[in-house]
């Protein structure tokens, strides 16, 4: 490895690496930057949380965004936290109704698919703080099936109910603020409530 190897590197942050014949090499950018895993165990999901960023500078950076969040137990700012890591999270928090009961395993499975089938594709990597109204619906608009057909009306309701249910949460959670003002946050908040398009 080049200067900066694994022994010189906070914890939490490896280069991301492939195979090359015999070796392993770090995987670089068409111009030469080097390319990082950035790793973080997260306690709410029981689970390590990994990106991958260009540059030690934005490894760095994408790893001190990871332990803010973090520092905030059950909070998370919408700014610095990814779109599929806040669904992880709200999967999480589904399991139990609002009155503590267990909802049917069938109605999380169904979250579940709409997420990982149809959603997280489209808006995973995207920051929760960037993402606004048009994306939403531009999503669901878009939406198609695993052979690329469009889905129906049907499945595209299904999907915007599940969206709307991830961001009332996400309000509830005060990771988007529950309160009149200008600013992504609270276009973004608009999702939850008619009129939408969709």
């Amino acid at each position: 490895m080049s200067r900066g190897g694994p022994r010189d590197l906070p914890k939490g942050i490896t280069p991301k690496v492939r195979k090359q014949g015999t070796k392993s090499v770090q995987v670089t950018t068409p111009d030469g930057t080097p390319v990082y895993r950035v790793r973080l165990w997260d306690s709410v999901l029981k689970r390590q949380i990994e990106r991958t960023a260009e540059g030690l500078e934005a490894a760095r950076k994408l790893l001190d965004e990871f332990n803010e969040a973090k520092r905030r137990p059950g909070r998370l700012l919408a700014e610095h936290v990814r779109f599929t890591d806040v669904a992880a999270r709200y999967l999480v928090a589904y399991k139990v109704k609002r009155d503590g009961s267990p909802r049917p395993k069938s109605s999380l499975a169904k979250e579940r698919t709409c997420l990982n089938v149809y959603i997280i594709p489209a808006l995973g990597n995207a920051w929760m703080g960037d993402l606004d109204l048009p994306d939403l619906n531009a999503t669901i608009r878009s939406l198609t099936l695993q052979d690329g057909n469009p889905a129906s009306g049907s499945t595209k309701s299904t999907v915007a109910s599940v969206l709307r249910r991830l961001f009332a949460w996400v309000r509830e959670e005060r990771i988007i603020p529950d309160q009149s003002g200008a600013g992504t946050a609270h276009r973004l908040g608009r999702v939850c409530a008619p009129p939408c398009t969709w």
